[in-house]
């Protein structure tokens, strides 16, 4: 799961994806001070669409310190204003980032209403950039609900949309998703690929993220002996992105026989609020 960037300005979504900044403090400090002082300094400016800009900005980067109460009640305001304002491209924005927040904290159903808008509106607009993001947060909500059908169809979607724009961000993170869901189904081996996949990427998980996917790799690797978990998961590493796409895709359709007995129920009851 990801947030988008905000934007400056009616017209269009920054590239900029919150988490991208892997633990780097001075940036982290600098982003935080330019925020608050941004904000301070646009609260009486009267300038609404600065306003927004900056609360999103600021709550982005309250995400990233893992202060997430704090975070939700920046983005619920920023999402009021973009309301107000009739700005559909920050609104969407706005309402998968407090999606992901949701999903976070457990709420899968105010997570998924959130995102299933914010799909709407991006579908609307044509904005695949930002569709990938509601629909990657949609896929995690059923994941962690125990709707492992639709979790991996989502993922498929969002996956193939990632192939399409290039987007190994996302599309390390939808193969972390078709690796927990083949976990749910006991389908060891092929979770592990879809790991180590996901993982030569580069892609890392903040912690409260990788309390999400825990119980998933938990249960993949108790399936199997340590040196066949790690000789799967080097599969997986050596395979590049368009190859771990086509692995994650041609191959789903085929999976459903689990490797140990019958698929099972993975995720934690902090999941299931």
């Amino acid at each position: 799961m990801r947030r988008i960037g905000h934007r400056e300005r009616p017209g269009g979504l920054l590239p900029a994806h919150v988490g991208d900044n892997g633990g780097e403090g001075r940036r982290l400090r600098e982003g935080d001070r330019a925020a608050r002082r941004e904000s301070g300094a646009l609260q009486g400016s009267g300038d609404d669409w600065d306003i927004a800009a900056s609360l999103f900005s600021l709550a982005n980067v309250l995400v990233v310190r893992e202060e997430h109460e704090r975070a939700r009640e920046l983005y619920r305001e920023a999402l009021g204003l973009s309301r107000e304002l009739g700005d559909p491209d920050q609104y969407a924005t706005g309402l998968a980032n407090l999606g992901c927040e949701y999903l976070l904290d457990g709420d899968h159903e105010q997570a998924t209403a959130l995102n299933e808008e914010a799909a709407k509106l991006y579908r609307d607009r044509g904005s695949r950039g930002g569709l990938v993001y509601a629909l990657d947060n949609l896929a995690w909500a059923a994941l962690v609900r125990g709707d492992h059908e639709r979790a991996r169809a989502l993922h498929e979607e969002t996956l193939a949309l990632c192939q399409e724009l290039g987007d190994k961000l996302i599309g390390g993170e939808c193969l972390e998703g078709l690796a927990c869901a083949a976990a749910a189904r006991g389908e060891a081996e092929r979770s592990a690929r879809l790991f180590g996949a996901a993982r030569a990427l580069g892609y890392e998980q903040p912690p409260a993220e990788h309390a999400l996917r825990e119980p998933f790799l938990a249960v993949a690797r108790s399936r199997l002996e340590e040196v066949a978990w790690q000789a799967a998961w080097a599969e997986g590493q050596a395979l590049t992105f368009e190859e771990a796409v086509s692995y994650a895709l041609e191959e789903e359709a085929d999976s459903g026989t689990p490797d140990n007995g019958a698929s099972e129920d993975v995720a934690s009851e902090r999941w299931r609020k």
